[in-house]
């Protein structure tokens, strides 16, 4: 067994568990549900001048899955699942058995593909498919992220800087022992967001740690350097007071409405923080307070993130919600966060995570990739939920990715899924989506069939 992936569906970002069990509260955790992992950029210091990455990581993925099949039936399961977030429950006791026979009724079957090893790797093209209960592949984004996204970064520079051996070789060592002078730079690194910021700083870097040990030293320097929680539950039993997260855009697109979403969050999760850029930021927040959903704070993932700050505390304190606060996300360092307070922008907490764990040679292997829900299906119709926020668009829907003789690629929405020759994608393809749907006709965040 390699021992750079997780051993446990539970070892991931503690939003995936709560996201699951909001799923199990409202019914729609055994819904099955279609999730894909894909890049929306190829990072010139990754790649170099190439248009694509090289795949690695599915024999860490098959692996982790098999693990995730076995695991998920053993009767425990559910028992440790509950114990690392029930202390953040207000009636435990009632919603422990609403849960508990909420699981035991979901299919534990799934289906997932994942491309082969040295396949080709274009934006926006999926890498691995998972298809299945809402909950389960829920829970494994984090791990799955962190599998392909760090395999698949350090094989393709390797592959296109062939002449950076000794930073190649620092890679290696790093990714395989974590080295001295790794975690010597990541402490420096940890103290520097510390020191750059008075406000609330919680770590979540997991998905796009190199690997999954380098994730659990990650998380362990911040929380020993004055950071206060992190987001992965691998060190739950270390630090079981300092690890908690929010919602992921995952939960908001598992609604036909967000405003459903943002209610059934709120009704299971009071007073605690609703994620508001999943498509039109400000208008996601006028929408709480038309509709009174009053949390402790709203979470910005997406960028002009400055701009939307200051807008939404406009916005909350001239409806009278001075105490609801702004929770900033989304490649933040130390940099940025010393400019927000010299510009007095408002924010009252804030989430690290790529740009603190990949520094110095590190970031090389950040491929930079997302892992997002792409269809359900819910009383007999097939939803297709598409993300639209700035720079963070997806194609929705399972697809089968055929690659024809010339090499090039079409996505097609058609019942089924997988991967059909693409051993002969070439240098440069056209690429080109084709869902037999009208989007233009829907609502602006969903089609359904």
């Amino acid at each position: 067994m390699n021992k750079k992936i997780p051993t446990s569906a539970l070892q991931t970002d503690f939003y995936q568990l709560t996201m699951s069990f909001a799923y199990l509260i409202s019914g729609i955790a055994g819904e099955t549900t279609g999730f894909e992992s894909f890049i929306r950029h190829i990072k010139p210091e990754v790649a170099n001048e190439s248009k694509f990455y090289v795949f690695d990581g599915e024999n860490e993925v098959h692996e982790f899955m098999k693990i995730v099949k076995d695991e998920i039936n053993q009767e425990d399961f559910f028992d440790r699942f509950w114990t690392m977030f029930s202390t953040k429950i207000a009636n435990p006791e009632e919603m422990y058995e609403k849960a508990k026979k909420a699981f035991n009724s979901i299919n534990k079957d799934f289906e997932y593909n994942v491309i082969h090893n040295g396949t080709k790797v274009f934006p926006k093209v999926p890498v691995f498919q998972f298809k299945g209960s809402k909950m389960i592949g829920q829970l494994i984004e984090t791990p799955i992220t962190n599998i392909v996204n760090g395999r698949t970064g350090q094989k393709s520079f390797e592959t296109f800087f062939p002449e950076k051996n000794q930073d190649i070789s620092k890679i290696r060592q790093d990714m395989n022992s974590v080295s001295a002078q790794y975690i010597e730079d990541l402490t420096k690194r940890a103290i520097e967001y510390r020191e750059a910021t008075s406000k609330v700083l919680l770590e979540a870097a997991f998905r796009r740690a190199p690997n999954f040990e380098i994730s659990v030293v990650a998380s362990r320097i911040a929380l020993e350097n004055g950071w206060d929680g992190t987001s992965n539950t691998t060190l739950f039993y270390e630090f079981p007071d300092m690890i908690g997260g929010t919602m992921a855009h995952a939960f908001v697109m598992a609604f036909e409405k967000e405003i459903d979403a943002f209610r059934t969050w709120n009704r299971i999760f009071p007073k605690s923080t609703i994620l508001v850029d999943t498509y039109d930021t400000v208008n996601a927040v006028k929408m709480l307070i038309e509709n009174n959903i009053r949390p402790a704070s709203v979470r910005i993932d997406s960028d002009p993130i400055e701009e939307l700050a200051f807008k939404v505390r406009e916005i909350l304190d001239e409806a009278g919600w001075t105490e609801v606060k702004i929770f900033l996300s989304g490649d933040i360092t130390p940099e940025k966060l010393i400019k927000w307070e010299n510009e007095n922008v408002p924010f009252d907490m804030c989430m690290a995570g790529t740009k603190y764990v990949n520094i110095d040679e590190m970031h090389f292997v950040n491929a930079g990739f997302v892992y997002k829900v792409v269809e359900y299906e819910r009383d007999g119709k097939r939803f297709f939920p598409y993300k639209k926020a700035f720079g963070k668009s997806n194609y929705p829907g399972l697809k089968t990715v055929f690659v024809d003789s010339d090499g090039d690629i079409s996505m097609t929405i058609n019942g089924e899924f997988g991967f059909k020759n693409v051993e002969r994608l070439n240098k440069n393809p056209y690429i080109e989506f084709m869902s037999g749907i009208d989007f233009s006709k829907s609502d602006v965040q969903y089609a359904i069939i």
